[in-house]
């Protein structure tokens, strides 16, 4: 993917809506089976009244901002994340990520945000990534 050099400012804003099978696989992926995202029963008695999505899928989508934003050849060096509100089964996630800082060197330092169809902040957090390619 070839594109213009990003400057500090650019933002990337993507959006997908959260299914079930998203949590079964990602659940399979990262083996990841704490009842509290797969057992209704069980996770009517917690906090949350219901199962909810894995926050790191969330973040997931925050990788393919990165991609979208800086381009093909960029590595995440470090990520921070605040989760403010559960994702739920049939969220529709945006997540926005914006370019705050690019060093000479190629590190680049980002925000990103994450709401629903409500427009709940449910993460926020900052990614660093350098570019590893021409």
């Amino acid at each position: 993917m070839s594109r213009a050099r990003p400057e500090v400012g650019n933002r990337v804003t993507l959006r997908r809506e959260l299914t079930q099978q998203d949590v079964d696989d990602f659940g399979r992926l990262s083996l990841d089976h704490n009842r509290l995202h797969f057992d209704p029963d069980f996770a009517a008695t917690s906090f949350f009244g219901q199962p909810i999505a894995h926050g790191l899928l969330g973040m997931a989508l925050v990788s393919g901002c990165l991609t979208e934003l800086m381009g093909d050849g960029n590595a995440w060096l470090s990520a921070t994340a605040d989760f403010q509100h559960p994702m739920m089964v049939g969220d529709t996630l945006q997540a926005t990520l914006t370019l705050t800082a690019l060093s000479r060197r190629g590190v680049a330092t980002m925000n990103y945000e994450i709401t629903n169809q409500n427009q709940e902040v449910l993460i926020t957090g900052e990614v660093r990534s350098m570019r590893c390619s021409p």
